[in-house]
């Protein structure tokens, strides 16, 4: 197996994901050498560290002279990204291509790919693939067939992606990118209490309801206010609302659950601002009872972040995690519909969180950046020549 490999990551350099993942590959294995070819995004920061993790970068950049011509604006696009990897990649060689995820444009360099990769692997983020319409899939089908390997998490995952790509099992590998959210609370867990958390967060004595984990109305909050808000008697009177919105921005929409709230005479705390992990313990550990019923999901950090806290967790019956099930036994209360909310979060509240298995502990603090680095390096090496 091969330390030194050469890997060239293509697609969202500027994503939080990328950043963890690239931060804690090269720290684990500073031998690795690493170039990324990605888009340019005008506004994104890039973190004063990320640049020297790469031995070399490439941004490509769209003009805008045809904004206002979306199919002139798609040909230059799609010739810009093309002639720039051209240009790019000529007399390099790598190891393996990493595409994090794979996007249409993407298919337009399937020949260089092969011209300059031992291996190509495509790294699909869960949901993009299960948000992605008829169309998209199409253009994605050649991409994902050329590919050596198709990284992804769990059984479940791999299932779906076999019946919407027709991808041979044996392409898939498992690895996740990881979350060092779950790293920070497995490390962090027993300093400070709920009792704590709830004194920084100024809601000390309150029972606390975390509703989703970002500001897309996929999450459902809509209906999760409504169902609170017809049951708030039967609830502690001293009951906060907290909601996670950091993202997407979208300030109508906040406008739009804050008068909802209102409107049912219901208290709540809204964080509307990046979160840094310190932050982002606090909210989990301040949390009594996470609902979690967004309408599609591949494989939910969040939710097990929660219950590494063992926090009291409702999940829609239709966002299957058996990965941090034992035997069957799910550590959380399922909720078959989103209309059938209240009656079950009452029944989460009067008997208490589920307990959490040695078992499914294992498995979930195994989620966390540090261990998927690991892994991830045992697999670019078992790849590299």
């Amino acid at each position: 197996m091969k330390e030194d490999y050469s890997l060239l990551l293509i697609g969202q350099f500027y994503d939080n994901h990328s950043v963890r993942f690239v931060r804690n590959l090269k720290r684990f294995n500073p031998k690795a050498q690493i170039d990324y070819f990605t888009p340019v995004i005008r506004g994104k920061e890039i973190p004063s560290d990320y640049l020297e993790y790469f031995r070399a970068v490439e941004m490509v950049d769209f003009s805008h002279l045809f904004r206002y011509f979306p199919l002139l604006n798609k040909i230059e696009e799609r010739y810009n990204w093309l002639n720039s990897f051209r240009s790019f990649s000529r007399d390099k060689h790598y190891d393996v291509v990493n595409i994090h995820y794979p996007r249409s444009i993407n298919s337009l360099i399937i020949p260089e790919l092969h011209e300059i990769a031992d291996s190509i692997v495509l790294t699909p983020w869960g949901s993009d693939v299960l948000r992605s319409t008829d169309k998209e899939r199409r253009v994605l089908q050649r991409l994902y067939e050329t590919a050596d390997y198709v990284t992804g998490h769990g059984d479940r995952f791999t299932d779906e992606f076999m019946r919407i790509f027709n991808v041979p099992k044996q392409k898939f590998i498992h690895v996740d990118l990881g979350t060092e959210t779950i790293d920070y609370i497995a490390e962090h867990k027993t300093e400070i209490g709920t009792k704590q958390a709830k004194q920084q967060l100024g809601i000390e004595g309150s029972y606390a309801i975390t509703c989703g984990y970002n500001a897309s109305p996929a999450q459902n909050h809509l209906k999760i206010i409504e169902s609170i808000g017809r049951i708030k008697e039967q609830l502690p009177h001293n009951l906060v609302l907290l909601f996670p919105l950091t993202y997407p921005k979208n300030p109508d929409y906040v406008i739009q659950l804050k008068n909802a709230v209102d409107n049912y005479g219901l208290r709540a705390l809204w964080f509307e601002q990046y979160m840094d992990l310190a932050s982002l313990f606090i909210l989990r550990q301040a949390t009594d009872m996470f609902i979690h019923v967004q309408k599609t999901d591949a494989n939910n950090a969040s939710l097990k972040e929660y219950l590494l806290l063992g926090k009291n967790c409702i999940n829609g019956a239709w966002l299957q995690y058996p990965d941090v099930e034992d035997n069957g036994r799910k550590p959380y209360y399922e909720v078959q519909s989103v209309d059938d909310l209240d009656a079950n979060i009452l029944k989460s509240y009067q008997n208490g969180a589920k307990t959490l298995s040695p078992k499914a502990t294992r498995i979930i603090k195994s989620f966390g950046c540090k261990p998927a680095a690991v892994k991830w390096n045992q697999f670019f090496m078992s790849i590299s020549k």
